[in-house]
């Protein structure tokens, strides 16, 4: 049965310290709420580099992170919620000198967290920590961080998904991905898809957003039709891509989760949205969220009263 514990198989500690520094820092307003320990949380991470993902002996300078997804589980209401976040998104985020020790944080981008650690699991963890932080010490228990090597193989696990594309983003170059177009998305496109931005418009990267937001709504329908043996065989093929894929996500843990898929409620109203403005600082966008609309939101879908 999948349950939310604070118990993992890697990097207990970390989270242990993670989890009284962010509910200390980011209480605000909110100190007669808790996180509620009925949600399993699990962060999507995409990198926009096909370098390999392993360890470096030296911090900073890694990929920043350009695809961020908060896949939610109320095993309580069974219910899956997902939501995007801004690569753009302004929080605070840790920072490590070159041997690795901690160095305070500072106020940037999101997608600067991943990019501060050591390209493995601190880089991950650092990025699960800022989206804590974000979401005023929301627990983030597990996460998934892909490379752009990844999105052959996380197509091809599911055999592609069928969808409708949500924007015209793509429709210049690629004709048949014009907007309220039914078009299956493989190992073929599936990059592409995903991972276009016209980095000279702006708002571009929202539309990448929206196209990710409607291929994970797909890719977690497919999922419910997926038995106890495809789900074997799905951690079998992920266990021997490492390069590609690294998750704290256990076997048994994972054999929980898409097993249960089904039995859950997902459809386009659990997909929650962060309100906020988009602003410039020195050419650089910068997504501001509305923190009055983002306290709401997690008291909403995290948190519960005391």
């Amino acid at each position: 049965t999948l349950h939310s514990s604070h118990h993992f198989s890697h990097g207990a500690s970390e989270w242990t310290v993670w989890f009284e520094n962010t509910s200390s820092e980011n209480s605000g307003d909110l100190r007669d709420y808790e996180f509620n320990s009925n949600i399993v949380n699990i962060l999507f991470i995409g990198l926009d580099t096909e370098r390999s993902m392993e360890s470096k002996t030296e911090y900073g300078d890694q990929a920043p992170a350009e695809s961020i997804n908060l896949i939610s589980f109320n095993t309580k209401d069974n219910i899956i919620s997902i939501l995007p976040i801004s690569k753009d998104t302004i929080t605070t985020v840790g920072k490590f000198t070159k041997e690795g020790h901690k160095a305070g944080k500072i106020e940037t981008q999101i997608a600067n967290a991943y990019a501060y650690g050591n390209g493995g699991n601190d880089s991950s963890l650092n990025v699960c920590n800022a989206v804590g932080d974000l979401l005023y010490g929301t627990h983030i228990q597990y996460y998934v961080t892909v490379n752009r090597d990844a999105s052959y193989f996380i197509s091809n696990l599911v055999d592609g998904v069928s969808l409708v594309v949500p924007n015209n983003d793509l429709k210049h170059k690629y004709p048949e991905m014009k907007k309220g177009s039914t078009i299956r998305i493989t190992d073929h496109n599936v990059a592409t898809y995903l991972g276009y931005v016209d980095e000279e418009k702006a708002g571009s990267n929202e539309g990448r957003m929206q196209r990710q937001q409607v291929y994970l709504a797909a890719y977690i329908n497919k999922l419910a039709s997926l038995g106890e043996d495809d789900c074997l065989n799905m951690w079998d093929k992920i266990s021997k891509h490492t390069k590609e894929v690294k998750t704290n996500i256990d076997k048994e843990t994972f054999i929980a989760l898409i097993s249960q898929v089904c039995d859950y409620e997902f459809g386009n109203d659990h997909i929650l949205k962060i309100e906020g403005n988009i602003e410039e600082n020195n050419g650089t966008a910068a997504f501001v969220p509305d923190k009055d609309a983002l306290k709401k939101l997690v008291i909403s879908n995290y948190f519960r009263l005391k």
